[in-house]
């Protein structure tokens, strides 16, 4: 004879089910209450299962069933298990859907001249990865291909991390965006969009996922790990997945975490790219911003008529950055004259030779200011003469 449930099984299921770990119906950890399913069909579903688990279970009601009904009884059992575990894996999946808190400051939580001082930049060692919600298990890690029906043009919803990826993409993009404005506010948006492509390719992030030992926890297929682009691509997507789940992991600070996470992370191979890169109204090392016409104002601070002259001699052969698929050229400033004899002032580099010679006036003027300052002073004294002779004549 069928038992009568306890009392306390007289309430649906999501009402007397209490969670002390925090995770919800289906054993999922649910980062935010924004994350619990409140769908009350899924409840009666579960109450539907744990009650047809009692009858199956009680042989005296197997007895009042009869056969024809125990066999309907435990199909529809299986049936149930199967929808349970499909929920589940779409639970995991629906974890992306946390409401996330966006910075709404167009300044980023670790400016360089910050995180340029932290230790790991001292030892040219990328930071420490942030950890994420265990929730997540490690679905970051886990590639299409592990699936037995694995198909490459076909979209499946088995529990991978590309739907983390795809908002990990979209976050990817954002946070450079701000990282870049932030730190580069003068360099001039194409130049800011060519940043941007070298830090969220990837190139860059499958180098960052290695270092982090994302490769030895990737799940796919050894096909897919034999074929070089293909395996810098799951790399890449790796990255940009766990970048989600930092994310999500705390809907309230997680941006800015992972946001502080990449500033410093990227900040030397900006630094180093934005050297190779200078440009109109860039600030460089040491303060000095590039001026289009420093040569000009060179030259009228210093020559007059045969008395002196400037030279920029380009110094070596142009060297092809391959990285930005651009020139690097480097020119040196040479003064004659006012008591000097070939002095070097100064050597810039740029994308070209007029812009490497207008940065080797800029050095110049930085770094040579007095010898400057005695050939302005000489210059003038040679004009006062000159006049007071004219006059004289007169």
């Amino acid at each position: 004879m069928l038992k009568r449930p306890s009392n306390d099984l007289h309430e649906p299921a999501h009402k007397r089910r209490k969670h002390i770990d925090g995770s919800n119906d289906h054993g999922i950890l649910n980062p935010s209450p924004a994350v619990a399913s409140e769908d009350p069909a899924l409840h009666l579903v579960q109450d539907l299962k744990e009650l047809l688990g009692r009858v199956l279970a009680d042989s005296d009601a197997l007895t009042a069933l009869g056969e024809e009904a125990t066999q309907h009884a435990q199909r529809l059992q299986k049936a149930l298990k199967a929808c349970a575990s499909s929920h589940s894996r779409l639970e995991q999946q629906n974890l992306i859907l946390a409401p996330v808190k966006i910075l709404s400051s167009w300044d980023v939580r670790v400016p360089f001249s910050e995180a340029i001082k932290l230790e790991f930049l001292k030892n040219n060692q990328p930071p420490p990865k942030p950890a994420i919600d265990a929730s997540f298990g490690n679905i970051c890690f886990i590639h299409k291909s592990t699936n037995k029906n694995y198909n490459r043009s076909e979209a499946r919803d088995e529990v991978t991390y590309e739907r983390l990826e795809l908002l990990g993409d979209a976050y990817i993009e954002l946070m450079a965006t701000r990282i870049i404005n932030s730190n580069f506010p003068l360099l001039p948006i194409g130049r800011q969009v060519q940043l941007r492509e070298m830090v969220v390719k990837n190139d860059t992030l499958a180098e960052y996922s290695r270092h982090y030992g994302f490769d030895k926890e990737v799940q796919c297929t050894p096909a897919e790990k034999s074929q070089p682009k293909a395996w810098r691509k799951i790399l890449g997507d790796v990255f940009e997945a766990y970048l989600a789940a930092v994310v999500l992991s705390d809907p309230e600070s997680g941006f800015a975490t992972a946001e502080s996470w990449l500033t410093a992370l990227w900040a030397p191979k900006l630094l180093e790219l934005n050297a190779e890169m200078p440009t109109d109204g860039v600030t460089v090392k040491d303060g000095n911003i590039y001026d289009p016409k420093a040569k000009d104002k060179l030259q009228s601070r210093i020559l007059s008529g045969n008395q002196s002259k400037l030279e920029y001699v380009e110094m070596g052969q142009a060297v092809h950055l391959k990285n930005i698929g651009q020139y690097r050229y480097t020119v040196g400033l040479y003064l004659t004259g006012w008591g000097y004899e070939r002095k070097l002032l100064g050597v810039g580099q740029g994308r070209n030779k007029a812009e490497a010679g207008t940065w080797a006036a800029i050095e110049a003027k930085c770094r040579n200011g007095k010898i400057l300052d005695d050939a302005e002073a000489k210059k003038n004294e040679y004009k006062r003469a000159k006049e007071e002779d004219s006059k004289k004549k007169e």
